[in-house]
């Protein structure tokens, strides 16, 4: 009993973590600069940086960082054409622009993680168990997926920009993503693992009473 309501703690605890980094990530670039999925050093002390909704990037020495406005999906390819005169193909500018639409993943995980922690909060019966595990496991499989397009879409954009005689690295965000789908993970493990346990406790409960 101790330890399944412990275990049970222990998982709302994590989707805590979890929603938090994952707000965290939906702040990133252009809405925090420092926070960005990549960072890209392009010639000429030029350089980039993506999140979720948009990008920020500074052409040319001393001058201002230039940030896009917040919106679902972005060219990050063209981004770089225009800064760095990098050249992909269609195919995979085509794909890494549309495949940018699914960073909108990343609030929704947040929201659902939201409401899996709610859920987690008040689950009293079988029920309310079942409900919280059930949303931290959908929780889960939007930030794996996320997670998962955001190493495909930056993968693509460092491996153009290292064929030329620009420089990066994945940034913060990315990493913070992914030990949010962990966290997500863990927490879904966690409920549901108290979840069998709290029902096979109550049926025990019932057969005693049943006895007497």
């Amino acid at each position: 009993m101790a330890v399944s309501i412990f275990l049970h703690y222990a998982g709302t605890a994590f989707l805590f973590m979890a929603m938090i980094l994952t707000i965290v990530v939906d702040i990133s670039a252009p809405v925090v600069k420092d926070i960005s999925f990549v960072s890209l050093d392009l010639p000429g002390n030029a350089d980039a940086q993506f999140g979720v909704f948009g990008y920020c990037y500074q052409g040319v020495v001393g001058s201002e960082s230039t940030c896009s406005s917040a919106s679902i999906g972005y060219d990050a390819a063209g981004v770089l054409e225009r800064v760095d005169d990098t050249t992909f193909s269609n195919v995979r500018a085509d794909g890494t622009k549309a495949l940018t639409n699914v960073f909108v993943l990343h609030p929704v995980g947040t929201g659902v993680l939201f409401v899996a922690f709610l859920l987690s909060l008040i689950a009293k019966s079988t029920v309310g168990g079942i409900l919280a595990t059930l949303a931290a496991a959908v929780a889960t499989v939007i930030n794996i997926v996320a997670v998962a397009v955001d190493f495909v879409v930056f993968s693509v954009l460092l491996d153009e920009v290292k064929k030329g005689t620009g420089d990066g690295s994945y940034g913060p965000a990315i990493y913070i993503a992914l030990v949010a789908a962990i966290l997500s993970l863990i927490s879904t493990v966690l409920m549901f693992v108290t979840c069998c346990a709290g029902r096979r406790r109550r049926r025990r409960e019932s057969r005693k009473m049943a006895q007497y």
